[in-house]
């Protein structure tokens, strides 16, 4: 049986079983990456594969059930397929093109996932940030204007702090006396800045190349005993390379929310 025939007489079908057979081979291809094995991934059933690489966060969740019936459907729509030359596999199903166009979509974002850089992350140009030369005066007006309750500090395009509500308790905590004056450059704070004083919220960098579920996950993951509250994008996600970006959770969220669980 021939499926690049007319689709009136088969509808999607061909499109369908090769759209499976590529994420079947994506997904062995994947899993030996996973595992750190290189052995044929072939001989496992789809089922398995999927059961694994939701583990390894490959395969989101909220895709399984419909990978699962994608699956069943393959295996009505072809019973046989493949066994031998010569063997005319028989149709017993034809699916709808509604259903292999859904399909094509979560086969797209498995093999080819969106990445957080550019889809929704801020890029450096539109970021609200500071330098060490702005007062703390200027800089709290901004928070304030802007209802922000952090600000990067640059220099030379790289990211060497971050100034929080945190960043002021932790300078008077560590003073026995101190006087703060609106004029104040941000300079005086440069010590407290540092991500490693933070004590209750963590800033993280990730990739470029990084996926959006992956992103998701390192939000998941969090700090033990902080909040994460950003991540900054560079080049290779090394803190000392130019920054090119930055996202939040609500940026992640907001995205899956408008694209309506897909990613």
């Amino acid at each position: 049986m021939d499926f690049n025939t007319t689709t009136d007489q088969y509808g999607d079908t061909s499109r369908f079983i090769s759209l499976f057979n590529e994420l079947d081979d994506y997904m062995g291809t994947r899993l030996c990456q996973e595992q750190g094995s290189w052995s044929d991934m072939n001989h496992i059933p789809f089922m398995d594969k999927l059961r694994e690489l939701t583990g390894y966060q490959v395969i989101r969740a909220e895709h399984l059930h419909e990978l699962r019936e994608m699956a069943q459907l393959r295996n009505a729509i072809l019973h046989g397929y493949g066994k031998a030359p010569g063997v005319n596999p028989k149709v017993i199903a034809i699916p709808l093109k509604t259903t292999v166009d859904r399909f094509e979509e979560i086969c797209r974002v498995i093999m080819n996932p969106p990445k957080v850089y550019p889809a929704i992350s801020v890029p450096l140009h539109a970021m609200a940030a500071t330098t060490l030369d702005q007062s703390l005066q200027s800089v709290v007006n901004r928070m304030i204007a802007g209802n922000f309750s952090y600000i990067p500090v640059l220099e030379n395009g790289r990211l060497i702090g971050v100034f929080s509500q945190e960043t002021l308790f932790n300078m008077l905590a560590d003073q026995d006396e101190y006087i703060l004056e609106k004029e104040l450059p941000l300079r005086d704070f440069e010590t407290y800045i540092k991500s490693e004083k933070h004590v209750n919220e963590s800033f993280g960098f990730i990739p470029k190349s990084l996926s959006i579920s992956e992103a998701e996950a390192e939000f998941a993951a969090g700090r033990p005993n902080q909040r994460l509250e950003v991540l900054f994008i560079t080049e290779n996600g090394n803190s000392a390379e130019k920054l090119l970006g930055m996202t939040t959770l609500w940026d992640l969220m907001n995205y899956r929310a408008e694209k309506k669980g897909l990613f």
